[in-house]
């Protein structure tokens, strides 16, 4: 019942999101005001949402509508590079730090029943939302932290207000590590997905052999301030792991889903600074070793946009 009420309530807050008239946006800041002094002070009841086509459920907090609805286009890639290879073979999706499962949600809206999931997520407040809301999919979920080695490590969990979770390794309680390659266990995979808020290099460190032997579409959120803070690590250090592994082209995203450009891999260095000069400000990369690959995608995606070629 309370679920349904409060699904209600939010579903009036996403209606008032499509006009900036002036009812509306009393009716966004009153629901605000409500969730934000009369109920999130004391509990954070899970809802179910709409996102893009799709329903989930999701804390009340979490941010992902509000993202959705202020960024049309924020998470929406994956969804559409899943459709574009999934059009002609069944395909497998990786997702490392998949929250409450909305990427494997909205990429099965997208490709339906030709792709199957590998989920990772390490937050146990997340994973039986993820387990939930992939219950409807061919989806294996692990409730594990993908990394470098397979191991008990210690880190503490750092949740913050967007409805995101970084881990800070050295403290806190013991967490199972397991190495990304043993998570992929020998399977084919077609798209692997890391968003790990800092932790980034470990989960590669830990596919070598992935890396090695196939062929797969990366897409990685690129943050310097998250790999220094959280992962201890520089950015260049991701960037000389993919150069290394023959991921030499990228296509680079902006944060809210939009892209910049296709470029060599080495021209990172000059988008690490930038981020570093912009507080909050982050990379979304799409890597493969084909930049035809790349070409051929990234024409074919451009429709999304408005727009019908390079030019």
């Amino acid at each position: 019942m309370l679920t349904n009420m409060m699904s209600a309530i939010c579903d009036i807050e996403q209606a008032a999101y499509r006009s900036n008239a002036l009812s509306n946006r009393v009716i966004r800041y009153g629901v605000g005001k409500l969730m934000k002094t009369a109920i999130l002070p004391f509990r954070d009841p899970i809802v179910r949402r709409t996102v893009g086509s799709t329903d989930m459920l999701m804390p009340l907090s979490h941010m992902l509508p509000k993202y959705a609805l202020a960024y049309p286009y924020y998470d929406t890639l994956l969804p559409s590079l899943a459709k574009y290879l999934a059009a002609t073979r069944e395909i497998v999706f990786v997702d490392i730090g998949a929250n409450i499962g909305d990427t494997a949600k909205l990429v099965y809206s997208a490709a339906g029943d030709n792709v199957s999931f590998i989920c990772v997520e390490a937050d146990e407040a997340y994973f039986p939302l993820l387990q939930t809301n992939t219950r409807s999919m061919s989806a294996a979920c692990h409730l594990v932290l993908a990394g470098a080695e397979t191991r008990q490590f210690s880190a503490s969990a750092q949740r913050n207000s967007l409805g995101t979770t970084s881990y800070e390794l050295g403290r806190g309680a013991q967490k199972q590590v397991m190495r990304t390659d043993d998570i992929i266990d020998g399977r084919q995979v077609d798209i692997i997905k890391i968003d790990t808020d800092g932790f980034e290099l470990e989960v590669l460190k830990g596919m070598t052999r992935t890396l090695q032997e196939q062929n797969a579409a990366l897409f990685i959120e690129f943050s310097p301030w998250h790999l220094e803070t959280y992962g201890k690590t520089r950015a260049k250090d991701v960037v000389t792991l993919l150069r290394d592994a023959e991921y030499q082209n990228v296509i680079v995203y902006d944060h809210t889903g939009k892209p910049i450009t296709l470029t060599h891999i080495d021209e990172l260095a000059y988008m690490a600074n930038f981020c570093k000069m912009q507080k909050n400000y982050y990379f979304d990369l799409l890597c493969h070793k084909q930049k035809s690959f790349l070409e051929s995608f990234y024409q074919a995606d451009l429709p999304r946009f408005g727009m019908l070629s390079w030019s």
